[in-house]
Protein backbone atom coordinates (compact mmCIF):
# COMPACT_ATOMS: atom_id res chain seq x y z
CA UNK A 1 0.00 0.00 0.00
CA UNK A 2 1.44 3.41 -0.92
CA UNK A 3 2.44 5.79 1.85
CA UNK A 4 0.88 9.23 2.23
CA UNK A 5 4.11 10.79 0.95
CA UNK A 6 3.96 8.63 -2.19
CA UNK A 7 0.31 9.57 -2.79
CA UNK A 8 1.11 13.28 -2.35
CA UNK A 9 4.11 12.95 -4.68
CA UNK A 10 1.89 11.31 -7.30
CA UNK A 11 -0.76 14.02 -6.89
CA UNK A 12 1.90 16.72 -7.31
CA UNK A 13 3.14 15.04 -10.49
CA UNK A 14 -0.41 14.80 -11.82
CA UNK A 15 -1.00 18.48 -11.01
CA UNK A 16 2.21 19.39 -12.85
CA UNK A 17 1.03 17.37 -15.85
CA UNK A 18 -2.37 19.11 -15.82
CA UNK A 19 -0.66 22.50 -15.63
CA UNK A 20 1.48 21.60 -18.65
CA UNK A 21 -1.60 20.54 -20.60
CA UNK A 22 -3.34 23.82 -19.68
CA UNK A 23 -0.29 25.77 -20.87
CA UNK A 24 -0.24 23.85 -24.16
CA UNK A 25 -3.95 24.53 -24.67
CA UNK A 26 -3.39 28.23 -24.01
CA UNK A 27 -0.53 28.32 -26.52
CA UNK A 28 -2.63 26.50 -29.12
CA UNK A 29 -5.48 28.98 -28.57
CA UNK A 30 -3.06 31.87 -29.15
CA UNK A 31 -1.86 30.28 -32.39
CA UNK A 32 -5.43 29.52 -33.46
CA UNK A 33 -6.42 33.16 -32.83
CA UNK A 34 -3.67 34.35 -35.19
CA UNK A 35 -4.91 32.18 -38.06
CA UNK A 36 -7.51 33.37 -40.57
CA UNK A 37 -11.06 32.22 -39.81
CA UNK A 38 -12.11 29.00 -41.50
CA UNK A 39 -14.00 25.80 -40.76
CA UNK A 40 -10.72 24.23 -39.65
CA UNK A 41 -9.96 26.99 -37.13
CA UNK A 42 -13.55 26.78 -35.81
CA UNK A 43 -13.14 23.03 -35.35
CA UNK A 44 -9.79 23.58 -33.64
CA UNK A 45 -11.40 26.16 -31.33
CA UNK A 46 -14.12 23.68 -30.37
CA UNK A 47 -11.54 20.95 -29.74
CA UNK A 48 -9.50 23.32 -27.55
CA UNK A 49 -12.60 24.30 -25.55
CA UNK A 50 -13.41 20.62 -25.04
CA UNK A 51 -9.82 19.98 -23.91
CA UNK A 52 -10.00 22.88 -21.44
CA UNK A 53 -13.19 21.48 -19.96
CA UNK A 54 -11.66 18.00 -19.69
CA UNK A 55 -8.66 19.41 -17.81
CA UNK A 56 -10.94 21.36 -15.45
CA UNK A 57 -12.96 18.20 -14.77
CA UNK A 58 -9.74 16.26 -14.11
CA UNK A 59 -8.61 18.95 -11.64
CA UNK A 60 -11.94 18.76 -9.83
CA UNK A 61 -11.78 14.96 -9.68
CA UNK A 62 -8.23 15.10 -8.36
CA UNK A 63 -9.27 17.61 -5.70
CA UNK A 64 -12.22 15.47 -4.68
CA UNK A 65 -10.03 12.35 -4.39
CA UNK A 66 -7.64 14.32 -2.18
CA UNK A 67 -10.54 15.32 0.08
CA UNK A 68 -11.15 18.92 -1.04
CA UNK A 69 -14.66 20.34 -1.14
CA UNK A 70 -16.01 21.40 -4.53
CA UNK A 71 -17.97 24.53 -5.45
CA UNK A 72 -21.07 23.37 -7.25
CA UNK A 73 -21.95 26.80 -8.64
CA UNK A 74 -19.79 26.00 -11.68
CA UNK A 75 -19.40 23.26 -14.19
CA UNK A 76 -16.90 21.88 -14.07
CA UNK A 77 -16.78 22.44 -10.31
CA UNK A 78 -13.89 24.37 -8.77
CA UNK A 79 -11.82 23.08 -5.86
CA UNK A 80 -12.63 25.12 -2.75
CA UNK A 81 -9.67 26.34 -0.70
CA UNK A 82 -9.39 27.18 2.97
CA UNK A 83 -10.34 30.83 3.56
CA UNK A 84 -10.74 30.86 7.33
CA UNK A 85 -11.64 28.91 10.42
CA UNK A 86 -13.85 28.76 13.49
CA UNK A 87 -13.68 27.08 16.85
CA UNK A 88 -16.39 24.80 18.20
CA UNK A 89 -17.63 26.27 21.49
CA UNK A 90 -18.05 23.06 23.42
CA UNK A 91 -14.72 21.42 22.55
CA UNK A 92 -12.58 24.32 21.32
CA UNK A 93 -11.74 22.23 18.26
CA UNK A 94 -10.66 24.20 15.17
CA UNK A 95 -12.54 23.70 11.89
CA UNK A 96 -11.69 25.09 8.46
CA UNK A 97 -14.01 27.22 6.32
CA UNK A 98 -13.70 26.72 2.56
CA UNK A 99 -14.34 29.17 -0.28
CA UNK A 100 -14.32 29.12 -4.06
CA UNK A 101 -11.42 31.08 -5.60
CA UNK A 102 -13.57 31.89 -8.66
CA UNK A 103 -16.93 33.06 -7.33
CA UNK A 104 -16.28 33.54 -3.62
CA UNK A 105 -18.99 31.09 -2.50
CA UNK A 106 -18.18 30.07 1.08
CA UNK A 107 -19.13 26.79 2.74
CA UNK A 108 -19.53 27.58 6.41
CA UNK A 109 -21.52 25.59 8.94
CA UNK A 110 -21.58 28.50 11.42
CA UNK A 111 -22.29 32.22 11.14
CA UNK A 112 -19.21 33.51 12.99
CA UNK A 113 -15.81 32.58 11.68
CA UNK A 114 -12.47 34.27 11.08
CA UNK A 115 -11.40 34.97 7.50
CA UNK A 116 -7.67 34.42 6.98
CA UNK A 117 -7.46 35.19 3.24
CA UNK A 118 -9.06 38.03 1.24
CA UNK A 119 -12.52 37.52 -0.21
CA UNK A 120 -12.77 37.26 -4.01
CA UNK A 121 -12.81 40.80 -5.40
CA UNK A 122 -11.97 42.36 -2.02
CA UNK A 123 -9.04 44.48 -0.94
CA UNK A 124 -9.66 43.54 2.69
CA UNK A 125 -7.00 41.04 3.86
CA UNK A 126 -8.96 39.51 6.76
CA UNK A 127 -12.08 39.92 8.85
CA UNK A 128 -15.30 38.26 9.82
CA UNK A 129 -18.01 37.68 7.30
Amino acid sequence: MPTLAEVMEGAAALKTGLDLVKSAIGLAKDVQGALPASKDTEAAGKALADAEQAVAIAEAQMGQVLGFELCRKHFPPKVMLEVGHYYERSSGKRFEVFGCPSCGQVHQPVTKWERTVPAVGSDEPTGEL
